[in-house]
């Protein structure tokens, strides 16, 4: 009987110090974990929303931390490219002879204002896109000669 007594009596003084630990372990879990990664889910939000200057503010040296460090690298780089292409966009378009800029696969993705003149486009969407191969030779070459002309 001395011993129930007694295993009951260390249940009841435990009982508190259990529920103090687990407090206190949700308690970390909500700072430590559950924090930066509603932090690092809202920036990842803003930039699909095309917020690209927000940053992740997370240091932390752990994987939330390497995750929001990429995810930092990942805006600049974005960032930086979009520059590139907006300065790109204004060059192409300064340029008073015509000019048509295809990626690898030799999709159209630029014209500039004298190409669509000389091609009749009114819209960049009957272009951009297309495969240069789309437009016929004839048209192309007629293309260059008309802008060789003085």
């Amino acid at each position: 009987q001395e011993r129930i007594e007694l295993l009951r009596n260390i249940q009841i003084l435990t009982l508190p110090f259990g529920l103090l630990f687990f407090l206190i372990a949700i308690i970390y879990l909500q700072i430590a974990i559950l924090k930066p990664i509603k932090n690092l889910v809202n920036t990842v939000m803003n930039g699909i929303k095309g917020d690209t200057k927000k940053r992740a503010d997370i240091t932390s040296k752990d994987e939330i931390g390497f995750l929001a460090g990429s995810y930092n690298t990942m805006m600049d780089n974005l960032n930086q490219t979009t520059v590139s292409m907006d300065f790109l966009g204004s060059v192409v378009h300064a340029i008073y002879e015509s000019l048509i800029v295809t990626d690898r696969d030799r999709n159209i993705v630029l014209v500039n204002p004298v190409t669509k003149d000389m091609l009749g486009i009114k819209n960049n969407r009957e272009i951009i896109g297309r495969k240069i191969d789309d437009f016929s030779t004839y048209k192309i070459r007629f293309l260059f000669l008309k802008s060789e002309v003085p």
